[in-house]
């Protein structure tokens, strides 16, 4: 159908409608620090020809090929091609998410191998069919562990969690009026294991993240121990492709595990799409947020999927409802699905190694220059933090000029660490691209 936009009649409608005077009004609900005060430089418009050519451009620039050390949450793994090739089509690759009761038996059938493969990794007994990305899943992990002990009264989260997660944390709570209390980071950038069992007292759920956001691997039993020490549920955010290679959560007795799913198939797509991770022990079934897809028996006696348990307010009465989010991200999940099935476990394990081994290489090899320092000595899994001679901002610039996507800075949220650099290194990071990386840095040193 054609495009048909509105005339000033219709606008000076809806506006009175509305109740406003202009349309600048409908915006002044937002802060002044967040509006964007210049001018779009967009250039001209471009016929459909001109467009195509444009970005098909735009898709060749060598830019989209370049050798990524950025993470913190987002990754840039190897996915096989026949994730694309199978979830792209059609019967997949719509667009609609299909998360209705009268969902089919094909997508029913891979969000059940979700299920399972997700419990398999973490230890869990139940899983949903994802969330909408890490953060939402860690604050419904929260509001799950608030409904199972409600005279409980905060929330406790470690402070070295990804402070992404830890904002759309606070937003949940604050809304939910659920006091959140934040447990300390020692001088090796772990939790404070005394702190942390401290605040834990009247807390329904603890809530840390292994590996941290810094990279470094906790002490997933202690932090476990010391949650359930004051009667507190023990909630763990994981890397997925970490748990190829470190003790899953429900090993050391963690009650729910959380995360981003990305790394299981997508692209980092700029930041994102990803989905969110959630699955638990068993008691907390009725309280898990989203769907439960099950297996029974049609009237034939043929094995069937069926929704199992749906609970969004879309589905059963408002005030029973355990979360009212609008989306499952079932494209997503379908590809981790085909991810997972064509790696197996010895090519998850292959890929978390790779990475663990190519991270310990640059950390090495960017330790021997001169200016530059690891500043914790704990063990690490893909990620560690680098500290900079200079502003992290200008290092990324040079290494961006040539031809490297560089690492986070951590002044962007940790005042007073602006050359402090967030370093990741993934199995698709060649020993060149570590030399490559560590031979631009000593030109900054």
């Amino acid at each position: 159908m054609s495009y048909l936009p509105q005339t000033p009649e219709d606008t000076g409608q809806m506006l009175d409608k509305a109740g406003a005077d202009s349309v600048e009004d409908l915006f002044s609900t937002i802060p002044e620090a967040c509006r964007y005060s210049g001018t779009l430089n967009i250039g001209a418009g471009m016929d459909g020809i001109e467009l195509d050519r444009h970005i098909r451009e735009l898709a060749s620039s060598p830019a989209s090929e370049l050798p990524c050390f950025k993470g913190g949450g987002i990754y840039d793994h190897y996915i096989p091609p026949a994730v694309d090739a199978l979830s792209r089509r059609s019967e997949f690759y719509t667009a609609y998410t299909p998360y209705q009761p009268e969902a089919s038996q094909g997508h029913l059938q891979v969000f059940f191998e979700y299920q399972t493969m997700i419990c398999s990794m973490t230890g869990m007994d139940i899983s949903n069919v994802s969330m909408y990305d890490g953060g939402s899943a860690l604050a419904e992990a929260a509001l799950m562990g608030s409904r199972m002990k409600p005279k409980a009264g905060k929330i406790v989260a470690a402070s070295n969690m990804n402070p992404d997660y830890l904002q759309v944390l606070e937003t949940y709570l604050k809304w939910a009026d659920i006091p959140l209390e934040k447990a300390d980071t020692n001088p090796d950038g772990l939790v404070d294991t005394e702190d942390f069992g401290k605040k834990a007292e009247g807390a329904a759920a603890c809530l840390f993240q292994n590996p941290n956001y810094f990279g470094l691997i906790e002490d997933g039993s202690r932090l476990t121990a010391a949650a359930h020490a004051r009667d507190a549920f023990a909630c763990v955010s994981a890397d997925p492709i970490s748990l190829a290679l470190l003790k899953r959560p429900g090993d050391y007795g963690a009650d729910i595990v959380c995360g981003e799913g990305q790394a299981l198939g997508s692209p980092p797509y700029f930041g994102g799409q990803g989905f969110g991770i959630l699955a638990a022990r068993r008691e907390f079934l009725r309280k898990l947020p989203g769907r439960i897809i099950g297996k029974t028996a049609d009237r034939h006696g043929n094995e069937c999927c069926v929704l199992t348990l749906q609970t969004r307010e879309q589905h059963i009465r408002r005030s029973r409802a355990t979360s009212n989010i609008c989306s499952n991200q079932a494209w997503c999940v379908t590809r981790a699905v085909i991810y997972c099935a064509a790696m197996g476990p010895q090519g998850l394990a292959a890929a978390a190694s790779r990475s663990a081994e190519a991270a310990h290489k640059l950390a090495q090899a960017c330790s021997r220059i001169k200016g530059f320092s690891l500043p914790y000595k704990t063990p690490f899994f893909k990620e560690f933090v680098l500290s900079c001679p200079a502003p992290v901002q200008e290092i990324n610039g040079l290494l961006l000029e040539n031809g490297i996507i560089g690492g986070i800075n951590l002044g962007t949220f940790f005042p007073g660490r602006s050359h402090e650099m967030l370093v990741c290194a993934t199995e698709k990071n060649s020993a060149q691209d570590i030399l490559r990386f560590s031979e631009i840095l000593q030109k900054a040193s």
